[in-house]
């Protein structure tokens, strides 16, 4: 185990990048063994019943992704165990705080316009789902993979790289009846969140901010299209939910407030260390 360890740190780069194939593998197989299955309902977007009734198998996830985090011996470099820093940790709360009063308020709106629906338990499954995708998908691209690809490559490397192989990650949903509009909208959106979540994980010098954050961030985008499509809102349905040029204008909000923050963490490090003279 010990020379497996150091062949691992040797090799960080190549160990992350296999463990990333293994499990883009482990999700294109079924569909490679059984074909694409539609849990859009032939609309267009993911069915919210359907995609939830897949939460033992995001916890399967997150055992596996774990179990490999544990074989690589890497709790602490991919920030599961890292001592947090706690300006960076406040940082991010503030930043939590955001999509989380939203969340409450759409929630509220449900549990009060339509009381006795079972919204509640809707609401809980959806929180418990998305904490377990945050923890799988945190761990995998700002954990293993960041954490590789950062020790070969620069910095801005490892946080762009990283953050656009976990938007194409969203691929997948296509194989799941997503509509490609709103497909590649959300590989996009992906892709400008990973540099911000790489952020917080700069930050706070840990993982765990960023797994709530997008846990936050998710159930917020989830429950508002329970919202859609429980609430009068207009007689909308999520049939007539569209992408428009408009859309992008978030993913690049998002990019420039990463860059703020990279900013300030940087601003937070000490300077280097001057070499020593050779001279006498």
């Amino acid at each position: 185990m010990i020379r497996f360890r150091a062949l691992v740190n040797r090799n960080a780069r190549l160990s992350a990048l296999i463990v990333l194939a293994l499990f883009a593998g482990m999700f294109a197989a079924p569909v490679l063994i059984y074909g694409p299955i539609d849990l859009s309902n032939a609309r267009g977007l993911i069915d919210l019943p359907l995609l939830l009734g897949n939460l033992p198998v995001q916890a399967l996830t997150c055992i596996v992704v774990l179990g490999a985090v544990a074989a690589l011996g890497w709790w602490h470099e991919t920030g599961l165990t890292s001592r947090m820093d706690s300006r960076g940790v406040r940082l991010s709360l503030y930043i939590t705080s955001i999509p989380l009063t939203f969340f409450a308020i759409v929630a509220a709106l449900l549990l009060i316009e339509q009381p006795g629906q079972g919204h509640g338990l809707m609401l809980l499954v959806i929180v418990c789902f998305n904490l377990l995708v945050g923890l799988f998908e945190e761990t995998l691209f700002r954990g293993v993979v960041f954490h590789g690809l950062r020790t070969a490559h620069s910095l801005w490397f490892a946080i762009l790289a990283s953050s656009l192989l976990f938007g194409l990650f969203h691929l997948v949903n296509l194989a799941i009846g997503q509509d490609w509009h709103i497909t590649l909208f959300q590989v996009v959106n992906a892709g400008a969140l990973g540099v911000f979540f790489c952020a917080i994980v700069l930050q706070s010098n840990s993982l765990w901010p960023a797994i709530v954050l997008h846990a936050v961030w998710n159930s917020y985008a989830m429950a508002g299209q329970l919202a859609v499509t429980d609430l009068p809102f207009e007689e909308l349905t999520p049939d007539q939910i569209t992408v428009t040029p408009a859309n992008y204008i978030l993913p690049l909000l998002i990019l420039l407030s990463a860059v703020w923050i990279i900013t300030l963490w940087h601003r937070r490090q000490p300077p280097p260390i001057p070499a020593a003279s050779d001279s006498p």
